[in-house]
Parts: structure tokens; sequence; C-alpha cells
């Protein structure tokens, strides 16, 4: 038991490295990055209870977590995963538009600090294959009664207000993220 224990605690730090070791060869080789499997803690855990069960120094429980790239990788993402949630929560939302057409919906929720997050939906019946939602991060900028809207992919989006509707001129999107002609209405943040 103990044996199997070890083994299967090494299986997640050696996936880690290995997959690590791959993205460094094939940024190196081809200048392109790629995405490398990392899990963090399950590794360090399983061989801290094999090295408490086999009656290893106490001083061997902190190695598996210094050598598991799994575990410094998420540690090195945290932060920038929580701040980049706090950008785009509920508590920095300044205003949400919403709209409908046929059986898609559309909610663009406008963040303090000039970001915003687009939730696009399809309602589809149960046999119907097909793209059920996407999303598309981004930031705007406000002059006058007008937003503009930039997406990660560099897509630009005009936002006019008139009355209490705000019209969107798409032209640069694609496809499934396409709003051209759409109308949204602001509904309570």
């Amino acid at each position: 038991m103990q044996n199997a224990l070890l083994v299967l605690g090494l299986i997640f730090p050696l996936l880690s490295w290995f997959t690590f070791i791959g993205g460094a060869i094939q940024h190196w080789r081809t200048g392109k990055s790629s995405s490398g499997i990392y899990i963090p803690f399950i590794g360090p855990v399983l061989i801290d209870i094999w090295i408490v069960a086999v009656d290893s120094p106490a001083w061997m429980l902190i190695v598996p977590w210094v050598l598991d790239i799994g575990t410094w990788a998420f540690l090195w993402v945290l932060p920038r995963s929580i701040a980049s949630a706090w950008h785009t929560s509920r508590f920095t939302r300044t205003f949400l538009l919403v709209g409908s057409r046929g059986n898609q919906t559309v909610e663009i929720s406008l963040h303090r600090g000039g970001r915003y997050v687009l939730k696009k939906q399809w309602q589809r019946p149960s046999n119907e294959c097909g793209i059920v939602a996407l999303g598309e991060p981004g930031t705007y900028e406000v002059k006058g009664e007008t937003f503009i809207l930039t997406s990660h992919l560099g897509w630009k989006r005009i936002m006019r207000k008139r009355n209490d509707e705000f019209f969107i001129r798409d032209t640069e999107s694609e496809g499934d993220y396409l709003l051209d002609g759409w109308s949204l209405k602001q509904r309570n943040a």
C-alpha cells in the first residue's frame, strides 16, 4: 500500500514537469507557447502521507512541495486569477445591459476600471446541436453617450445610448460574436 501511495503521488508532479519541459522545448524550437498540464497539491499531499507512513524525518515533508512545479505554477497565476475575477465581479459592476433576439440573449456587464464582460446564450431544444453560450472579456471607454468596447481579441464595438436603449454597431467581430444592430436595455446591476 505504501509503495502504491508513493507511485500515485509521483504521477502528478512528474506529469507537471514533463509538460513544463515539453512546453519549454516547444517554445525554444518554434517560439510558440503551449498549455501545460499542472496539477497542484495532490502529488505533494500523497507523498507527504507516504513520508509519514514510512516514518521519515519531519523536514522531508517540505521537499515534495518545493519540487512540485504544478503547485508553483498554481501559486504563480493565483494572484492574477483573483485580480481578474475581482475586476469583473458583481461588486465592481457599474451597470448591466441585456437584450434578446430570437433564441439568443446577450448580457454586457460594464465594470469600474474600464472592463466589460459579454455573455451570449442560445436557448435550443434538447435535440438540437449547436453553440449554447460564449463569453468575451474586454475593455471599454466612454465618450459622452458613446461606449467603445474593445475585446481582448481586438474587435471593436460602438454602443450609442438613445433614450433608454443602447444600440450596437459591430463590424469587426465574426460569426457568433457578431452583435451588429442589437438593442440592449439597462437592468439594475
